[in-house]
């Protein structure tokens, strides 16, 4: 197990220095460990400072969220951190049906996921859930999570945090 106190769940290719990148997929060859965000079990209880996940929750199916957050609270220390960033369906319907600022396509990526022609390889794109900041909140609390912020990100973009 790579000695880092700190996980990067989804990671992409987007490789994170000084903590352990995981993804279900190996997109760039450098995942410390391609596995289901979902089962954690290759990791011991209390483990981890901080998780960051960034643009993977809303990849769960419903029924998974909150089974997967407490494998993620599951493994985080008392008092560690979770990051997490999903795109803000509040202020996506927002921007999109009231404020009209952004385009359709802009719109329905951040709903549904990013489409890619068939031919490319990683087929989990899709959106299977959504979250609006007051959503996300409920259902960390219903698995225990305390102290719970809406941090800054770019737009159309919900960061959350929350403590062990």
């Amino acid at each position: 197990m790579k000695n880092s106190l700190k996980l990067h769940l989804g990671c992409g290719p987007e490789i994170l220095s000084d903590f352990c990148n995981t993804d279900i997929e190996n997109w760039s060859g450098q995942c410390d460990y391609v596995l289901d965000a979902r089962d954690l079990s290759i990791f011991p209880d209390n483990h981890f400072e901080l998780i960051y996940s960034r643009q993977m929750l809303e990849h769960i199916a419903e029924w998974d969220t909150v089974p997967t957050l407490k494998e993620w609270y599951r493994v985080l220390k008392p008092g560690g951190i979770v990051r997490i960033n999903v795109p803000d369906l509040a202020q996506v319907f927002y921007c999109w049906l009231i404020e009209k600022s952004i385009e359709d396509n802009t719109a329905l990526n951040n709903i549904y996921g990013k489409m890619y022609p068939k031919k490319h390889r990683y087929e989990r794109r899709q959106h299977f859930t959504g979250f609006t900041f007051e959503r996300l909140k409920r259902l960390l609390e219903e698995v225990g999570f305390v102290d719970i912020i809406q941090l800054e990100d770019e737009p159309l973009i919900l960061l959350v945090e929350a403590k062990k």
